[in-house]
This record gives structure tokens, C-alpha cells and sequence, in this order.
């Protein structure tokens, strides 16, 4: 089963969907309104449509779909909770200030956080922009200056 460590959206082949968090594997020869399901993990997230008023529900995706990507520069032999640290957390969504001149549309609002192991770097939140640690560049094997 794939692991989910970072929350992330998933977009393509009819799909717009931010997953929150993973529930689990389904067992392989699951019968999902008359369809055979093999390999298929079940997700919790928010639906990305033209529909209003959108909120969180259960989803099925592939499993590979949700394979983490790749963090070249993560230290080994991390254990669950040292990786959670190094990894920040996924963004919160909320409604922003209205739109000029449109008051029933409001910009949507993405607030991006920081890992444990940036803060500890000194990595801050500052004036609507995040600066980054430098664990952050490391982890996607980013130059460091």
C-alpha cells in the first residue's frame, strides 16, 4: 500500500480532487457498484468542480496515484515521526476578502505552513510569502546557495 505522508491534489483524467488524508487499501476483488476494484485505495479529500459548496468526502483513486515523490535529500533511517517533521504540513484553504466589484465572489486563500525542522532552522511565515529552510531545498535536492 502506498504511504501517504503529504497531503496533495491530484488533477487529470477527469479527476480534481485535494486529498487530506489516506484510509486504506481496499482488498483486491472489491465490488464497487457492480465494478470489480483491484488495487484502489480509499482517500479522504475535497472535490475540485464547477459545483458550489464542494465539502470533504471519501473517495476511491489507483493506488499509484498516491506514491509519494521522490525526497532525494531526506536523511535515512528516520523513523514515522522524525519524517513528519522534516515534512510540513499541507495547506489550509479558506475563503479571502471579495472580489472588487463582484461582493458575492470572494479569492480563495491558501495559507502555506512550515515544517518543525524549518522553524528550527528559522524559517518563517513573513509579509504573505513562506521563506523556506534550508531542509526544504535539501529535501528536493535543491542547490543550497
Amino acid at each position: 500500500m502506498p504511504t501517504l505522508l503529504m497531503a496533495r491534489f491530484l488533477c487529470g483524467g477527469g479527476m480534481s480532487l485535494f486529498v487530506i488524508r489516506e484510509v486504506g487499501m481496499l482488498p483486491d476483488g472489491s465490488v464497487l457498484g457492480g465494478v470489480v476494484l483491484d488495487k484502489m485505495v480509499v482517500v479522504f479529500g475535497v472535490e475540485f468542480t464547477e459545483a458550489e459548496d464542494r465539502s470533504a468526502a471519501y473517495h476511491v483513486v489507483p493506488a499509484e496515484y498516491l506514491v509519494d515523490p521522490a525526497l532525494p535529500g531526506l536523511p535515512s533511517g528516520l523513523s514515522f515521526v522524525q519524517e513528519q517533521r522534516w515534512l510540513a504540513p499541507p495547506p489550509v484553504f479558506g475563503r479571502g476578502k471579495p472580489y472588487k466589484g463582484f461582493f458575492c465572489f470572494f479569492h480563495a486563500e491558501v495559507r502555506v505552513r512550515v515544517s518543525l525542522q524549518e522553524l528550527a532552522e528559522g524559517s518563517v511565515p513573513l509579509l504573505g510569502r513562506v521563506l523556506r529552510g534550508l531542509s526544504y531545498r535539501r529535501l528536493r535536492s535543491l542547490s543550497l546557495f
